[in-house]
């Protein structure tokens, strides 16, 4: 049996925790709603530059994503 890889990023979870929509997020780090909304559907993957910005932002570790 081959185990698959499921990929999966809490980004959603995180900001419902911290009050914050998508559009607050994109805001706070610089890019549209639509890019977060993307990440959140694992249809985009960003460069470094912009989890990182998201780990500062959401005051998570810089080795959270």
């Amino acid at each position: 049996m081959v185990d698959k890889l499921v990929l999966k990023n809490k980004l959603r979870e995180i900001c419902k925790a911290k009050s914050l929509s998508q559009q607050d997020l994109a805001d706070m780090v610089g890019v549209s709603c639509k890019v977060i909304s993307s990440i959140n559907r694992l249809k985009f993957a960003p460069s470094a530059k912009l989890p990182l910005i998201i780990a500062i932002v959401l005051d998570l570790g810089i080795f959270y994503f």
